[in-house]
């Protein structure tokens, strides 16, 4: 009776039967991460085990990933747009919620230009006590990297972010004679350094930050406008939204916030180039359970005629409203309600 071969005996030399070539490759597989432990993915994992931190907007959460989660872990994610359109409101939002779904874990914030509201960040939700919150201003880019690179290793924080890119200056920079050319320095830096921090953020699960600003192209070719720092972060970054302000929303002379529309220029953990339009109060940030309404009306989960909205749904409590507002003014007070229509919003993906 002929010895069954195992994957060791396989020999590679001369003609192979495809079950040959299956135990080769895993073999293959089995030696290399016996050699190299961590580094075999499985794709069948993708987006399973990514835990995910909410932005504070459900349409944008659900934008980003059909599961709803909002950003990644372990991921660099790059927000860039013009000057007051919401971005750094974005990023505290984000921490704040990441302080709420990972309480064991403090936030880091680089504070580049030494310029953040710690009154307006409390207000948004953020608790900026020191075990939960730790503010770094460094100098220049150099130290603001150095800290980037050396935190994203230790996995202590779950998000850790760095605002602005705009706002880094380098040693040489801040050094230099006038009329010293230094076009390029920090760009340097960002290439040198990027690459690490994706690696290690990757490993120890901490969701990486970055604002970013819009300035115009030097050439007349392509896009008129570009990120600045070079093309490192937008390489390595995992997620990439585009900000903009579309309109101030007004209570007589008083702006109480502002419409905006994010785009998702990169995208590897959900469908690129998704559009959201949603206002951002100030203040307050999103209204979460306006937009959850605004999903289901959207999925057919709320159904809508004329100005009644009727639910419906299956796990729902039956009810007919009249106009919108009183559907929103619904859930609000029927937090398990709420809590329901979420669930079946992130099942019917």
């Amino acid at each position: 009776m002929a010895k069954k071969k195992t994957e060791e005996e396989v020999v590679l030399d001369g003609p192979m039967s495809p079950e040959d070539k299956k135990r080769v490759m895993r073999a293959a597989i089995a030696a290399l991460k016996k050699t190299h432990p961590g580094i075999v993915f499985d794709p069948t994992e993708q987006n399973k085990n990514i835990n995910w931190i909410s932005t504070g907007s459900a349409k944008l959460d659900m934008a980003i990933s059909d599961q709803g989660g909002g950003l990644p872990r372990g991921r660099i994610v790059e927000v860039y747009g013009a000057n007051s359109c919401g971005k750094t409101t974005q990023f505290i939002l984000a921490c704040a919620n990441a302080q709420r779904q990972y309480p064991d874990q403090p936030v880091l914030y680089i504070d580049v230009e030494h310029s953040l509201n710690i009154e307006y960040a409390q207000k948004l939700g953020l608790d900026t006590h020191p075990d939960r919150w730790i503010l770094v201003q460094p100098d220049s880019a150099e130290e603001a990297l150095d800290i980037l690179v050396k935190m994203s290793e230790t996995g202590l924080f779950s998000v850790i972010v760095l605002d602005s890119i705009a706002g880094l200056i380098s040693e040489k920079q801040w050094e230099k004679d006038a009329g010293e050319a230094t076009m390029g320095i920090v760009a340097k830096l960002l290439s040198e350094n990027i690459p690490k921090v994706a690696s290690q953020a990757h490993k120890t699960d901490t969701l990486v930050l970055l604002v970013n600003q819009l300035r115009k192209s030097l050439s007349q070719y392509g896009a008129p406008e570009v990120t600045k720092g070079g093309e490192a972060v937008g390489y390595f970054a995992s997620l990439r939204m585009k900000m903009r302000k579309t309109e101030v929303l007004m209570n007589g002379d008083d702006p109480y916030g502002q419409e905006i529309k994010i785009v998702l220029t990169k995208n590897k953990v959900g469908t690129p180039f998704r559009e959201v339009t949603t206002n951002l109060f100030f203040g307050v940030g999103f209204d979460t359970v306006a937009e959850t309404v605004d999903i289901a009306i959207k999925r057919g989960v709320i159904m809508q005629g004329g100005a009644w909205f009727t639910i419906a749904h299956e796990g729902l409590d039956e009810g007919k409203f009249q106009g919108k507002n009183s559907v929103v003014a619904h859930f609000r007070e029927e937090c398990e309600e709420y809590d329901k229509l979420k669930e079946i919003l992130r099942n019917a993906n």
